[in-house]
């Protein structure tokens, strides 16, 4: 692991994380959001996927790549 810091003449509109390839937290964690922001660091970090064989075998059986990955908060 590594860790980037690039720092933009002109800001933009919310700050940015950028935690593994392809995901990126908008905004600041505050309250709940936190623990999404964590969670979603220690899945970026994990070597094998969180799904059941099934949920694996029925995904082999797409034709192309997809990549997903949905966090919810309660704010």
């Amino acid at each position: 692991m590594h860790l980037d810091i690039v720092e933009h003449e002109q800001p933009g509109a919310y700050p940015s994380l950028t935690i593994g390839p392809g995901l990126v937290y908008l905004g600041l964690p505050w309250g709940y959001e936190l623990a999404t922001l964590v969670h979603g660091i220690a899945a970026a970090g994990r070597s094998e996927p969180g799904l059941s064989e099934g949920s694996l075998t029925q995904l082999a059986t797409l034709e192309r790549d997809v990549a997903l990955d949905v966090f919810v908060t309660p704010t």
